[in-house]
């Protein structure tokens, strides 16, 4: 979902600027993604877990790393699509509700900005509390 947004906003996904590029990597999605983490990918999963809806059997110990099976994948992405279209109030300051894929879009338009005029205090962080 977020690289439909990089790409209809015109940005390479590609170019990034923590994250390092790697073959076929969407390098600015993962950028992008690291201020949604704690609120939409981490919440999820532990709501998941909390709600009984994952459970150890979902999870399989390959290379010393823990990793989703593959009913525990489909089960984690339904909750995450299921998240990202959920209304919240994203935007402290602003009381408004609104869907993640509105917010991510705000998000990029405000990189667009701060690139274009050379001021990096243009970008606005997407999430900033009030969830």
């Amino acid at each position: 979902m977020l690289n439909g947004l990089i790409k209809k906003n015109g940005l390479s996904l590609g170019f990034g600027v923590i994250h390092k590029h790697h073959q076929h990597h969407a390098t600015l999605a993962s950028d992008l993604m690291e201020e949604w983490r704690p609120i939409i990918v981490d919440n999820t999963l532990m709501e998941l877990v909390r709600n009984g809806k994952l459970l150890l059997s979902h999870f399989e110990n390959k290379d010393q790393d823990f990793i989703l099976t593959h009913e525990g994948r489909e089960i984690f992405a339904r909750a995450l699509r299921s998240r990202i279209l959920e209304v919240h109030q994203y935007i402290e300051l602003d009381k408004k509700r609104y869907s993640f894929l509105y917010t991510a879009d705000r998000q990029i338009k405000s990189l667009i900005r701060a690139f274009r005029e050379l001021d990096p205090s243009l970008y606005e962080t997407s999430y900033t509390g009030g969830h």
